[in-house]
């Protein structure tokens, strides 16, 4: 259940998921392609000793799978997917590492626990690197700062530091990447 409070300092990890909420209905209407947002804050699993972490209220459209490839590969939001489309999301926007390597990354996060079969995850691995060209050419300084202030990645220390204590700084993400912004 996520927690509903302002400063919520809560940490759910991987393999917990945290709820994702849908925009308001006017936002919607404003424009169709209106975000989700993470309502609690999460810590991914460890690809190569480390994570991502994304603080509440980051944007996020699941699994940026592309919509005429439902049919076959699923909807962006599925379970256990959202597990690992999570991090990549949060990869891309803040650009915290090179394209090719989110996407490795999204494939490798994918293997983790065994609960996606090897042509699914290749077959939205697939998707998402060949059509994700299109999301990460239209980031620009602002959005990729803006994407910053919810993410950043963790090492397998702090990761393990994090789990056992279940909390966050709600200043954390900002805080610890701010000199970078300058």
């Amino acid at each position: 259940m996520p927690c509903l409070c302002t400063n919520c300092t809560h940490l759910m990890v991987y393999p917990e998921i945290p709820a994702i909420d849908p925009p308001p209905l006017i936002d919607v209407w404003d424009d169709p392609g209106a975000q989700w947002t993470v309502a609690c804050n999460w810590l991914g699993p460890l690809v190569d000793g480390r994570a991502t972490l994304i603080r509440r209220g980051f944007p996020t459209d699941g699994a940026s799978i592309p919509r005429f490839t439902w049919r076959l590969i699923g909807h962006p939001f599925q379970l256990p997917l959202l597990a690992y489309a999570l991090p990549h999301d949060a990869d891309y926007g803040a650009e915290l590492f090179p394209k090719t390597e989110c996407d490795w990354r999204f494939l490798t996060n994918q293997q983790t626990d065994g609960h996606i079969c090897w042509a699914k995850r290749n077959a939205i691995w697939s998707a998402v690197h060949t059509c994700g060209g299109s999301v990460w050419n239209k980031h620009t300084d602002e959005s990729i700062a803006d994407a910053r202030t919810y993410c950043r990645v963790v090492g397998e220390e702090e990761w393990i530091h994090l789990n056992a204590i279940r909390r966050i700084d709600p200043s954390d993400v900002v805080q610890t990447l701010q000199p970078l912004l300058n």
